[in-house]
């Protein structure tokens, strides 16, 4: 996953990702454990947060979870899709920006946003 180079739809779902690089939950869901001496990461928070509020789970991404058998791009997780609007609403990035992210267009990252209204 490593070799893949700078986020991606496949790491950022990543715990192993996550427990390498431990402010990325933190800089882009906003989520920190401000517990005296607390012990969570950011990613666990962040996971738990999107269990508690939608009862969505996270489940470990594979190349299985995002492309199917030809290699064509599967809908986004409802999990992924808390996370893309996580992302929006503690950044404010711009749809193209999180469009490359996540490897999908611009329009995917708008309909998602329509979710939450």
């Amino acid at each position: 996953m490593e070799t893949m180079g700078g986020l991606t739809r496949l790491n950022i779902t990543s715990d192993d990702y996550h427990r390498r690089h431990k402010n990325v939950a933190k800089n882009l869901f906003g989520f920190e454990d401000r517990t005296k001496g607390g012990k969570l990461s950011s990613w666990d928070i962040t996971k738990q947060f999107i269990k508690d509020m939608w009862d969505v789970n996270h489940v470990e991404p594979t190349i299985s979870t995002i492309l199917d058998d030809s290699g064509r791009k599967k809908p986004m997780s409802k999990f992924e899709q808390v996370l893309i609007t996580l992302m929006w609403f503690q950044n404010l990035h711009d749809h193209s920006y999180l469009a490359s992210i996540w490897g999908c267009s611009k329009d995917i990252i708008g309909t998602t946003m329509k979710w939450f209204e």
